[in-house]
């Protein structure tokens, strides 16, 4: 069984990404801007690391919860948001529903230093297989089978919570919740919109499912411990071929 140093499953999620951004930008980087900072754990992360982030986000919500992880978060969209270059800009699970591609990254772009790293860590709807969408669906009933203490936070993710026959119903659930409902741009959109706008440096699929546990699971050690275990059950099964990499990092240099 994992062990965890982390206080909550958030905090490991969270931690996870703050490791990827640290690996991927320069030592010169300075000045970092989180663009979408949601609950702020990854700009704090980052700011104990010694960085000097700035974090916005267009929902007030988000503005809560990052101030009261202690992170003095910005109420701004980013269209709206006036600043001298930085140099880093990142996005973790912001771009798939930003207004459109090339008016995000062209403001980017004037956000982004000579140079500078604008890092994405995002999913692909359109990267997910009936084989991952079923093992998302099982792993949500298992632990909801398991809860014994109030989850960590608000997003209870509710349309896992339906019983799903067969994995090409929780295909077509996740299809429809992405592609219909929600509309989200597709990895494909993405990575074409950074290559127009940006040099790519690297881009990798990874583990993301396990986030949607995450917001599952107790806010608390234990949690975090079943956190990574599901993490590591995603990961295996992805080195296996079992299931599609739902997860998207790219890493692309600026002009």
């Amino acid at each position: 069984m994992p062990t965890s140093n982390f206080v909550s499953p958030l905090l490991f999620a969270a931690s996870y990404t703050a490791d990827f951004i640290d690996a991927s930008i320069p030592d010169t980087a300075k000045t970092l801007l989180d663009v979408g900072c949601g609950d702020g754990l990854v700009t704090r992360l980052l700011q104990l690391r010694g960085y000097n982030v700035t974090a916005i986000d267009a929902s007030l919500k988000s503005i809560e919860r990052a101030r009261k992880n202690g992170v003095d978060a910005i109420h701004s969209k980013l269209e709206d948001y006036v600043h001298a270059p930085f140099d880093c800009v990142f996005m973790s699970r912001a771009l798939h529903h930003m207004p459109p591609l090339d008016q995000t990254l062209n403001k980017i772009s004037e956000l982004l230093s000579n140079n500078g790293t604008l890092v994405i860590e995002d999913f692909g709807f359109d990267l997910a297989d009936e084989a991952a969408c079923a093992w998302l669906f099982e792993q949500t009933g298992k632990v909801i089978a398991e809860q014994t203490e109030p989850v960590c936070c608000e997003f209870r993710h509710e349309w896992l919570h339906d019983q799903i026959k067969s994995p090409g119903e929780a295909f077509a659930r996740w299809q429809k919740r992405y592609s219909v409902e929600h509309q989200l741009w597709s990895s494909t959109q993405m990575l074409n919109a950074l290559r127009e706008h940006f040099v790519v440096k690297m881009q990798a699929r990874v583990p993301y499912l396990f986030r949607f546990i995450c917001d599952l699971l107790p806010g608390t050690a234990d949690g975090a411990v079943r956190a990574q275990e599901i993490f590591l059950n995603e990961q295996s099964l992805i080195e296996d071929g079992v299931i599609a990499a739902v997860g998207l990092r790219v890493v692309v240099a600026g002009s």
